[in-house]
């Protein structure tokens, strides 16, 4: 893989916008701190989308050298929003921490989030949230530029998730996402509509039951094409939120068999809060299983 990348290292200021960003969507899940240095110098070189490539790149498993974390760094001195996602991805991924630094992104941040769209918002939500960035005076007013907006859901849901991480409480909004999920639910994919209810099925919220009715119409009929972990998702959403009638967890007696991994516990625990919910049958396979 080094030698791969040292090869298109050395040709990195050459290729186009769309190959670098394919290259780098290739490896970066595989590439060792070597590489990596190479991947980052390559990118500095570059004129134009130099935050973009390194908000990419750096990913859980992308190895980097304590150095080349104190090249990019340097590169989060301006003002713009993808600076905090780049800040927050190595504060999670890399354990990385400079405080000064992030009082002065979230200072340009918060001076130009009226201008910013609700896409580049939710990049730097995404930042604040995988920093564990608990300020709710700052997180309310991300919130009202999200209700005061018009949105795509995959932004708001972006949003959504980051404040999820740092355990964020606005009934406004949370409601007013509630209803938007529920408004785009039959066009949104496997992994945005899973994602979403589950980001949902972490706040103090009551589900009434015309909603309730509609998220088990759609997940009883979508569901059994998900990936296994989805559906443990699912069902772990909807124990969370105690929702769901018969015809629901009977599903869960069909589905069940396939359920398998490392994440099943997890998923017992959450389903065992509502047992009197599934069942007899269903429930008695499940502990067989466990």
């Amino acid at each position: 893989m080094y030698i791969i990348i040292q090869i298109e290292g050395q040709r990195c200021i050459n290729l186009d916008e769309d190959q670098f960003f394919s290259l780098i969507d290739i490896v970066r899940n595989d590439v060792d701190e070597d590489a990596s240095d190479v991947l980052v110098k390559g990118i500095l070189e570059r004129s134009q989308n130099k935050l973009q490539l390194l908000d990419q790149l750096i990913v859980p498993n992308a190895q980097f050298k304590k150095q080349t974390i104190e090249i990019i760094e340097k590169q989060l001195q301006g003002e713009d929003y993808l600076c905090l996602s780049v800040y927050g991805k190595l504060a999670s991924f890399k354990n990385y921490s400079n405080k000064v630094l992030l009082h002065n992104l979230l200072d340009n941040f918060l001076k130009n989030l009226k201008s910013l769209s609700i896409e580049q918002v939710a990049s730097a939500a995404i930042g604040l949230g995988l920093s564990n960035f608990k300020e709710k005076e700052i997180w309310d007013q991300i919130a009202n530029k999200a209700l005061e907006v018009q949105k795509d859901f995959h932004s708001y849901m972006r949003i959504t998730t980051a404040m999820n991480l740092c355990n964020y409480e606005n009934p406004i909004l949370w409601n007013d996402f509630l209803k938007q999920f529920l408004c785009e639910i039959d066009h949104l994919s496997e992994d945005v509509a899973t994602q979403s209810l589950m980001v949902i099925s972490h706040q103090n919220i009551i589900v009434n039951e015309q909603q309730q009715s509609k998220l088990e119409q759609f997940f009883i009929s979508k569901s059994q094409h998900y990936l296994a972990e989805n559906q443990i998702s699912v069902y772990n959403s909807f124990a969370r939120l105690k929702i769901g009638g018969a015809n629901f967890y009977q599903k869960l007696n069909a589905d069940v068999i396939e359920l398998k991994g490392d994440d099943y516990g997890l998923f017992m625990v959450d389903i065992l809060k509502i047992k009197d919910r599934i069942p007899e049958h269903t429930l008695q396979r499940l502990i067989t299983i466990l």
